[in-house]
């Protein structure tokens, strides 16, 4: 687990005139699948403005897998995504 101080931020960018809303899977539990429903949950509470992209950032390789078990039709309609964060503070696309 990448031990991050400050994961609970939502990061608000600045993206081609389009706002990123992210929301970092943090450990709140020592369960990840908790802790990734846990993220999920808050983001989608987030989701009011049409205009702002939404994004989940996973921390472990468990959460891609939680996030490929989400029926594609519900990450379509809701518009999100999932980026990944790997060593080195790299940042990537999960699809």
């Amino acid at each position: 687990m990448f031990k991050l101080g400050i994961l609970m931020l939502i990061l608000h960018l600045n993206k081609q005139g389009m706002r990123l809303i992210a929301r970092i899977v943090r450990e709140e539990t020592r369960d990840a699948k908790t802790n990734f429903y846990v993220a999920l949950g808050k983001l989608l509470m987030l989701m009011k403005d049409p205009n702002v992209e939404y994004s989940l950032v996973l921390t472990e390789k468990e959460h891609v897998e939680l996030m490929r078990k989400l029926p594609k039709e519900i990450k379509q309609k809701l518009k999100l995504r999932f980026l990944i964060l790997e060593k080195r503070c790299v940042v990537r696309e999960v699809k």
